[in-house]
């Protein structure tokens, strides 16, 4: 019984007292939570994809526009249309980021993980080896739900700032045209 301490929190002393189905009950829980936090990446990340595939053809026609005709660059509404597609470009780039690929933990185990000699050995009735895999098994959904939670936030923040910037960006890019503009005119 000792090798199973290594495998579990030292917390629970008792661990070969937990019955099959409070075991179960566990791994259907564990299980359940690291199902919500793949369905949470895959809900993020379709929230980049329309957000991308939005931005692209704005980025497109802007970068167009401004180069057409590169000899009113100075105009109010070349420099808006540069702020504003800086402001895109910023944008993009973060949402891109949660495109590329990244490490998404899932449920199951590789066999070797579970069936080896510190899971089952002679010391340890069957219903205590069975006991210990669930055990193992929840443990592991538990720091995969944990990395993909991690993962999920920082995908989320992306998001966030995306649209931050290019609402802020939108909304101010008029305006640093006008003042560009100005400058330039009165220069």
């Amino acid at each position: 019984m000792s090798s199973h301490q290594k495998y579990w929190p030292e917390d629970i002393t008792h661990w070969d007292k937990i019955s099959q189905k409070s075991a179960e009950l566990t791994l259907a829980q564990t299980e359940k939570l690291l199902v919500h936090s793949i369905e949470s990446a895959k809900s993020i990340r379709d929230k980049a994809d329309k957000l991308t595939s939005l931005l692209v053809p704005v980025i497109t026609g802007l970068g167009v526009y401004i180069l057409t005709d590169l000899k009113k660059i100075t105009d109010f509404q070349h420099f808006t249309a540069v702020c504003c597609l800086l402001t895109l470009l910023t944008a993009f780039i973060l949402l891109f980021k949660n495109l590329t690929a990244y490490t998404i933990r899932i449920p199951g185990n590789n066999p070797e993980t579970l069936i080896n000699n510190n899971m089952i050995n002679a010391e340890d009735s069957a219903d205590e080896q069975y006991l210990q895999l669930i055990l193992h098994i929840c443990k592991e959904n538990k720091v995969r739900s944990e990395k993909n939670d991690t993962l999920n936030l920082k995908m989320s923040a992306r998001n966030q700032r995306a649209l931050k910037i290019t609402v802020i960006g939108l909304i101010l890019s008029p305006t640093i045209g006008f003042l560009l503009d100005v400058y330039a005119h009165h220069s």
